[in-house]
């Protein structure tokens, strides 16, 4: 068993006295069963094998070993499951997602996220605008499935990674820290998000989670990360489920591509405004606007179209939507500061 300590003196013997115990009564355990089923059944904590023990400053806590990764502490956690920073047997740190059986009702979602890591991990690492996943295992007598990242900017000192203080940025951080975006940022995210996006909708996937928190940077660039929804595109008349998160859902639901462009509208009117997404459509009024040459409004139409709840009045496809903002980016002036605007994004 190797165990990884950063305690102090008093600490270290507190750990000490915990694994002698540990082994003592692992020692009193009976043979385990060389039947399948009873091994299916083997609680996690009746094999040391099973059990890494990662110690941080003060606490002592038992997760589920990863091959060949140092798992360093725990960096965020959801509804089902958790993510690690971890660093590999060659040293480079990466992000490691557990998603515990534990954690759903029944089977079903937790075969869910599978289906969607088998669906998605092959086109991963086809574009520059998905998160690459770079491993997956499965562990069903353990109870958990992991899948292996790349791991993102730190929020503080981007790129470079300081494991005690490691936070990953997000949009939803930077948006946090600096308020409301400048627009040609926006748009270039806008731009670099959209073309990932058609990216997946061309392999037949949409995401169905778009929103700032779900944006990675990885050196610098914007990707979609949280890849738990993604699933099919729905056919035609095919009822879907409505998942996701309660703002960025279209009134419709969130099965087929639209839905998506709704999601990543509402993720820029967000990032333009640093209003929560329940306030869109308002502009606040005092937004500072760079002197665009008007095309801070062009840009409000875009999200407007993007963000329209009859479907069919919204951009149907990732592409139509990439090719408007494009044509804003080349339109836009750089810097200067113009006067402040109430606005209406739908006219």
């Amino acid at each position: 068993m190797v165990v990884r300590t950063r305690l102090l003196s008093d600490e270290d013997r507190k750990l000490r006295k915990f694994l002698t115990t540990r082994r003592q009564s692992l020692a009193a355990l009976p043979e385990p069963s060389p039947d399948p089923v009873a091994n299916e059944k083997t609680p996690l904590m009746a094999s040391e094998e099973n059990i890494q023990t990662v110690v941080g400053p003060t606490t002592i806590s038992a997760v589920p070993s990863v091959p060949d990764h140092e798992m360093i502490r725990c960096i965020g956690k959801g509804a089902y499951g958790e993510v690690w920073l971890a660093k590999d047997i060659i040293g480079e740190f990466k992000a490691v997602k557990l998603i515990r059986r534990a954690a759903f009702a029944d089977q079903a979602p937790f075969d869910r996220e599978f289906k969607g890591l088998q669906k998605y991990t092959p086109i991963s690492r086809s574009h520059p605008g998905l998160i690459h996943i770079l491993h997956v295992g499965r562990r069903d007598v353990s109870g958990f499935i992991y899948y292996i990242m790349e791991a993102g900017d730190d929020a503080v000192t981007s790129p470079v990674i300081d494991p005690a203080s490691y936070s990953p940025r997000n949009l939803s951080t930077d948006i946090e820290r600096q308020g409301a975006l400048p627009l040609q940022q926006v748009v270039g995210f806008g731009i670099e998000i959209a073309e990932a996006l058609a990216h997946l909708h061309q392999h037949r996937l949409i995401h169905r989670d778009i929103k700032p928190a779900n944006i990675i940077f990885v050196n610098g660039r914007p990707k979609m990360a949280d890849i738990g929804l993604v699933t099919d595109i729905a056919s035609p008349g095919k009822e879907t489920t409505c998942i996701g998160t309660h703002g960025y859902i279209p009134p419709e639901g969130p099965g087929e591509p639209s839905g998506d462009i709704f999601s990543l509208g509402m993720l820029l009117y967000v990032a333009v405004t640093a209003l929560s997404v329940q306030n869109f459509p308002k502009v606040p009024e005092g937004l500072k606007i760079s002197s665009q040459g008007g095309q801070f409004g062009k840009f409000l139409e875009l999200i407007g179209r993007a963000c329209e709840p009859i479907k069919s009045e919204r951009y149907q496809t990732a592409e139509e939507f990439l090719t408007d903002l494009r044509e804003l980016q080349i339109r836009l002036p750089p810097g200067g500061v113009g006067g402040s605007v109430a606005v209406d994004v739908r006219k």
